[in-house]
């Protein structure tokens, strides 16, 4: 966090500021990220549509898997490198600089940037915890090149036309089988899936990084307005004297989720393949389970922050307080009940209400 030395030497107010350099380069690098995962999903289309008769049960589920996870890239690349009206509006919000002014009290101060660091703390601390889900997420793709590998250690040759599928479907020759293929082809190929699974999730934690951050800034400036609210409450008939200190309560997580029912992975090979795959989607199922938990407890969050600012609007006095802050209060009544919301955490809301049944 840094204070602008500009607008303190010009008595304005107190600017804290996030020093994030590098949302400034968006340029031929995330073009090429782009043009890579359109690449990838138009081959995987043409692929799996061309072959789709003669593949084996195994095979069109690898298919679907990989469709569908670069199609999600796909879609998470053109909202990133292609929305240029969007990802500048992002930048901003990431970019965004915190105001303190003069006649804030010196307790209300203190208690802005210490809340201002704790809640730049939190986002990073979330944004850990979400890459962290997604890379396991991704390195579940890698089970089947274990499995692979330790089979051909054990049963050497015997093994290959049974174990050694690829996780992922790119373009092959007709010729690459898992009946014909060999050990060193399977490694060859089992190393650059696992480059494109690295760059994949490269991507994933980009589009992370500029799309997760601003919403931990409007948190804190959806909680910096409550603490200007009620220091102005508190102080503006009594004069700018030390505002008492607030009980910090802060109320348990809610909703707690339980997870009663087991999750029945098992249905896709009751009469198809072994046992690892039923390994290999629960492992699938867990993680995919635990990001959503993570981003819906995230979204509640600032939902309830929301409830918190429309509370404390209600709860303020007007009485004796200058007209505009009457007229302010006038039109809010008059024109909506309820704080604006953004459309955008209904899906998390949803979401919650799905878990928790």
């Amino acid at each position: 966090m840094q204070i602008d030395d500009e607008s303190v030497a010009n008595n304005g107010p107190k600017v804290h500021k996030r020093d994030l350099s590098w949302t400034e380069k968006l340029a031929f690098t995330d073009k090429a990220v782009y043009a890579f995962s359109f690449y990838f999903t138009a081959q995987t289309i043409f692929v799996t549509t061309k072959d789709w008769k003669v593949t084996t049960f195994n095979e069109k589920l690898s298919a679907i898997e990989t469709l569908n996870l670069n199609i999600y890239v796909l879609i998470l690349s053109s909202e990133l490198f292609v929305i240029t009206g969007k990802s500048s509006i992002l930048k901003e919000l990431v970019d965004s600089k915190y105001f303190q002014y003069e006649n804030d009290t010196k307790s209300a101060e203190e208690k802005k940037t210490k809340m201002i660091r704790e809640m730049e703390d939190m986002g990073w601390r979330f944004l850990k915890v979400a890459l962290f889900f997604t890379k396991s997420l991704y390195a579940c793709f890698t089970i089947d090149f274990f499995y692979a590998f330790g089979s051909f250690a054990l049963f050497r040759e015997t093994a290959l036309a049974n174990s050694m599928y690829l996780p992922l479907v790119l373009y092959l020759p007709s010729f690459f089988t898992p009946s014909s293929i060999s050990f060193y082809s399977y490694s060859l190929m089992a190393a650059v899936q696992c480059v494109y699974l690295y760059i994949v999730y490269m991507v994933v934690a980009r589009v992370y990084q500029i799309g997760l951050l601003p919403y931990n800034n409007m948190l804190i400036e959806l909680k910096l307005y409550l603490i200007s609210l009620r220091d102005f409450d508190d102080h503006y008939i009594e004069g700018l004297d030390e505002m008492k200190r607030m009980s910090e309560s802060e109320g348990g997580r809610e909703g707690m989720v339980d997870y009663g029912d087991e999750i029945r992975v098992d249905e896709f090979e009751k009469y198809h393949g072994g046992s690892y795959k039923k390994f290999k989607y629960s492992i699938l199922t867990l993680f995919v389970i635990l990001s959503c938990l993570v981003y819906s407890e995230y979204g509640q969050q600032i939902q309830n922050e929301f409830e918190n600012v429309r509370h404390a609007l209600y709860e303020t006095c007007v009485i004796e307080k200058p007209r505009w802050l009457q007229n302010s209060f006038l039109i809010l009544m008059i024109r909506n009940n309820t704080i604006p919301q953004l459309s955008l955490y209904n899906t998390f809301t949803i979401n919650r209400k799905n878990i928790s049944n």
